[in-house]
């Protein structure tokens, strides 16, 4: 049987400990928290840290935005919160459009990430004109772990609480665990591009709620990319009250080959699941539109599968179905009459509902 081996004898030099692990560098902004910390910024930590390493930051408010290029772990002790004061560009997507991004936290290089907050409400104070996109955790080409950890209040134009992104040649794969995404603008968790892969258990996204001058999605996994979503809870991402009938979905699947939902939590959704691509199995959800939902869940594509979901109070469609090879079976669908008539009768929503309280549509 294998054994870890700790190195028990640590010569401690300004809380920089040595395991075998590797070094452990301590940070606390004000020294009240943790007296024998070494740095007061986060960044500098990150900077003096070697791969491998730990990162311990401790209770405090940290006016910074981060760069992490190398393979470290960075640990929240107490409850830290990131949030810079001002915002400048963190880098471009890796996209053909090149967009700048400005991230609370960049990370370039395999990274684990664990209980701490990025906050932008501050760094977006004065909100850009130049067409930025504003990030809160951005896996640029990079794979890694964030868990137990808060990113909120990103709130300007194209703001997404976590970006994960692959360059379209090198795959990556992030896991996220335990977090809680809100205050968001345009997407809770973005997953881009070929060769990107999330693996989402356990998370809470949270939207705006009836927003009226912007779509806005909780999970968008697209371009080629695809994701492994398990018992998250995703909510409030709802279209116009009755004007525009915008469909703002819980789950986004944009030309997503291959991607799983599996007992998940979805409502308030505009759009439960809206999936355009092949191959994509939603398995044992539940959905419920509340007074927002159009469809519970749509497929658009070939030999997708929707089995054994609890799909409640959506107008226009509790499963839409258009493509070869689609199939469903074992889902409960109800309430799908609740407030029809509501959406026909505005003359924006009644223009595009192609059908009015169909348990299944299919084309």
């Amino acid at each position: 049987m294998g054994r870890s081996i700790w190195i028990h004898a640590l010569a401690l030099v300004g809380a920089t400990a040595l395991t075998a692990q590797g070094a452990v560098l301590m940070v606390d902004d004000d020294g009240a928290d943790c007296p024998a910390a070494s740095y007061a910024s986060i960044q500098d930590a990150i900077d003096a840290a070697k791969a491998k390493s730990t990162v311990v930051v401790c209770a405090g408010t940290y006016d910074e935005q981060l760069t992490i290029s190398k393979a470290i772990r960075l640990k929240g002790k107490g409850g830290p919160t990131v949030k810079p004061s001002g915002m400048a560009t963190s880098g471009t997507s890796l996209s053909v459009n090149a967009t700048p991004i400005k991230a609370v936290a960049t990370v370039s290089a395999k990274t684990t990430i664990d209980g701490i907050t990025f906050d932008g409400a501050d760094g977006v104070s004065s909100c850009p004109s130049d067409g930025s996109m504003l990030a809160g955790v951005w896996f640029r080409g990079a794979s890694g772990v964030l868990k137990n950890s808060t990113i909120q209040n990103v709130s300007c134009a194209h703001g997404t609480g976590v970006f994960v992104q692959s360059d379209g040649a090198k795959a990556v794969r992030a896991t996220l665990t335990g977090n809680t995404v809100t205050g968001y603008y345009s997407t809770g968790v973005m997953v881009n591009e070929t060769g990107a892969n999330a693996v989402m258990r356990g998370n809470t996204v949270t939207g705006g709620g009836l927003v009226s001058d912007h779509d806005q999605n909780g999970v968008q996994v697209a371009y080629g990319a695809k994701a492994r979503m398990t018992s998250n809870t995703i909510s409030n991402n709802g279209g116009t009250d009755g004007s525009q009938c915008s469909f703002h979905a819980g789950v986004l699947l944009f030309n997503s080959n291959g991607s799983r939902l599996q007992d998940n939590t979805l409502s308030a959704n505009t759009g439960g699941v809206l999936a355009t691509g092949d191959r994509n199995v939603v398995l044992n959800n539940t959905v419920d539109g509340s007074s927002v939902g159009l469809d519970g869940v749509s497929v658009f594509g070939d030999g997708n599968k929707i089995r054994g979901n609890d799909i409640t109070n959506h107008s226009e469609a509790g499963i839409r179905m258009e493509g070869t090879g689609n199939s469903q079976a074992s889902n409960s669908i109800s309430g799908t009459n609740t407030f029809c008539s509501t959406k026909t009768a505005d003359s924006d929503c009644g223009a595009v509902m192609e059908t009015c309280g169909q348990d299944v549509v299919t084309k």
